[in-house]
């Protein structure tokens, strides 16, 4: 701000000028903004979506590729009926020539992440094209009633499936019931786990089914070992007869 004089016939007036100060390009006070490059510059609404779209079509060129195994497209099949996004260590092990024994829901590959109840569901779709799984437990898993016909679906006269654990989820009465007559037709199931209404027929049903399911099994462990026990004394016995001179 500084002052500016101008002389008339009654004297001299003072006018108070304004002007705004331009320092130079260093200094604290610069009118200059930082150039934008292109290579920071965010990109528009439109180039987002366009690169979302091309992210998008090779994923799904990648899962409806036809050297993909059975088991596989079977699981992004039921991922895309519950819609949701297919669990990518699980996909690992579906293309993998490894055999699964085991689906441990809560825990295993799975353990540092939430599972959302239809994304459990997927899972559990995915069991009969996994004919090696001997075990699957999903304790936790926010699964309801209305769950139960999905889950007999997939379970329901699978070859090696000996233990079953889906304790822990709100199975209304008549849910846990198809759960329980899943079991009873299953008889090579050892063990099914599963939270039915306390003090009613049903819960009497599965204590039942289970003793009895694993009274078959010590049988059949006892068997096992005294066939294979005969079996290795005929090895270290030596042979007899005519055959050998004696």
């Amino acid at each position: 701000i500084f002052f500016r004089a101008h002389w008339s016939g009654s004297g001299c007036i003072l006018k108070t000028v304004a002007r705004r100060a331009v320092s130079s390009a260093s200094g604290p006070m610069a009118d200059e903004r930082p150039a934008v490059s292109a290579a920071t510059a965010r990109p528009s609404l439109v180039e987002e979506f366009a690169a979302a779209k091309i992210a998008y079509e090779r994923q799904r060129s990648a899962y409806e590729d036809p050297e993909m195994p059975e088991r596989f497209h079977a699981y992004v099949g039921h991922c895309r009926r519950y819609g949701v996004m297919p669990c990518k260590p699980f996909m690992a092990a579906l293309i993998s020539s490894v055999h699964i024994t085991q689906l441990d829901l809560p825990r295993g590959i799975f353990a540092h992440r939430y599972l959302p109840r239809l994304e459990v569901l997927a899972l559990i779709g995915a069991v009969p094209q996994i004919p090696t799984l001997t075990t699957l437990s999903a304790v936790q898993c926010g699964l309801l009633g209305e769950d139960a016909d999905d889950i007999v679906r997939a379970l329901d006269g699978h070859s090696e499936l000996l233990k079953v654990d889906v304790s822990g989820n709100a199975f209304h009465y008549a849910g846990a019931d198809k759960l329980v007559q899943l079991f009873a037709r299953n008889p090579k199931m050892q063990s099914f786990l599963l939270d039915c209404p306390a003090d009613t027929w049903l819960e009497g049903r599965l204590k039942e089914l289970q003793v009895e399911r694993q009274s078959k099994a010590e049988l059949e462990a006892e068997t096992a070992v005294t066939i294979l026990s005969y079996t290795l004394q005929a090895l270290k016995t030596p042979p007899t007869g005519s055959l050998y001179g004696v």
